[in-house]
């Protein structure tokens, strides 16, 4: 087993000699002093020791002697305990008698009577070498599986990329095959060449992926946008069921009310609505009103609730009343209106339909009626008022 020698010498106390004086100082003025040098041998087992030692006096550096033997005890042991890279070390502690020495520089023999203590310290067995752990990985270094130790050994590898990561495939390590990039998947928002097929509740859409220029396709739900008809509608043609369409100000066909910022509750009389006159009761449309109505305080010729033209006589409350093609009775009207082929007499634009005899009409001519009829068919003498007077096809002749 190989040696390994550490000395550490440590002088317990001053050396007390007895020398002769040299010539150069007087007796007794020597002040000697001893420098260990090195332990040379060293026997376990009788604990005889052979070291080298230098003797010397500092005033006058005259003497130096070399000790040759010298012997002492073994005062115990310690021992360091061999680990995977340095071995075991066991140190002995003894004590070592210098007892003969041998001059230099003069004749006179030196008596060292002081002891010193003395470590020695030797390899007493191999150190133990590391175990291998498991391989290092890309991620997990090697380390010695020995207590205490937990030296890393190899590195981790670190990953080795492959091919980047596409819409469908993965990147992984070409060492490991740990996954490093999951595939990004199909670019569905960018989506070129869309196609719909509406399927109801939801649609289908065929395009090309834009990140890979792949045929792709998927389900999703509607998406409602508001297009320029007023109406929400989905990209796939499909509308909004759920959809309320804000109303517009003016008369709306479809509910019969007038929006005005809201539904015109406080409104009646007739309200303009394409080109048209309409009978509005309360801001609602009332579109079973026909024939002579009676709004406010005028009489109209209604439709399903529009004004419409008539020229003619229009009924209302079991009286009749003339009307000359603006759908609106003008009650200042008093004359004879032909109709029908007939001559009628009116006033307040009412047919006199309680007249019978002779009436005058404005321009003052003088008309033979019956219920308000000018009779064209007759032509005669009539008895009125006491007088005889000469009718010629319903009209008074002079």
């Amino acid at each position: 087993m190989k040696k390994l020698v550490s000395i550490l010498l440590i002088l317990a106390a001053l050396l007390t000699v007895s020398v002769a004086l040299a010539e150069s100082c007087a007796p007794g003025e020597h002040d000697l002093y001893t420098e260990l040098k090195r332990i040379k041998s060293f026997n376990k087992t009788t604990g005889y020791v052979y070291l080298e030692a230098y003797i010397y006096c500092s005033k006058c550096n005259a003497l130096d002697g070399r000790v040759k033997n010298a012997s002492g005890n073994i005062d115990g042991f310690e021992v360091e305990e061999a680990d995977c890279e340095n071995p075991e070390m066991t140190q002995y502690t003894f004590t070592v008698s210098h007892t003969e020495i041998v001059t230099g520089g003069i004749p006179e023999n030196i008596h060292i009577t002081s002891y010193v203590p003395v470590v020695w310290e030797e390899e007493t067995a191999d150190a133990l070498g590391h175990i291998d752990g498991p391989a290092a990985t890309c991620t997990t270094p090697q380390v010695c599986q020995r207590d205490g130790c937990g030296e890393i050994l190899t590195p981790a590898l670190n990953h080795t990329p492959g091919s980047s990561a596409d819409c469908t495939t993965d990147q992984t390590c070409t060492r490991c095959g740990e996954v490093l990039k999951y595939a990004t998947g199909h670019n569905y928002k960018g989506m070129t060449n869309k196609v719909y097929t509406d399927l109801g509740e939801n649609h289908d859409v065929d395009g090309i992926c834009p990140d890979c220029g792949c045929k792709i396709g998927h389900r999703e739900p509607h998406i409602y946008y508001l297009h320029v008809n007023g109406v929400e509608k989905c990209a796939c043609g499909a509308t909004d069921p759920d959809y309320v369409a804000p109303i517009p100000d003016g008369l709306n066909p479809e509910d019969g009310y007038v929006y005005e910022g809201g539904v015109r509750s406080d409104f009646t009389g007739l309200y303009p609505y394409n080109g048209g006159l309409f009978y509005i009761l309360n801001g609602q449309w009332q579109r079973g009103a026909n024939g002579l109505t009676l709004i406010i305080d005028e009489f109209w010729f209604l439709a399903n609730g529009q004004v419409q033209e008539h020229h003619g006589f229009a009924e209302y409350d079991g009286e009749w009343f003339y009307l000359d093609g603006e759908g609106k009775l003008d009650t200042a009207a008093s004359a004879l209106f032909q109709y029908d082929g007939e001559r009628f007499l009116v006033a307040a634009g009412r047919l006199v339909s309680e007249h019978n005899g002779l009436a005058q009409v404005p321009s003052g001519e003088w008309y033979y009626v019956a219920e308000g009829r000018v009779l064209t068919e007759f032509s005669g003498e009539i008895e009125y008022d006491g007088k005889t007077f000469q009718i010629v096809n319903g009209k008074l002749v002079a």
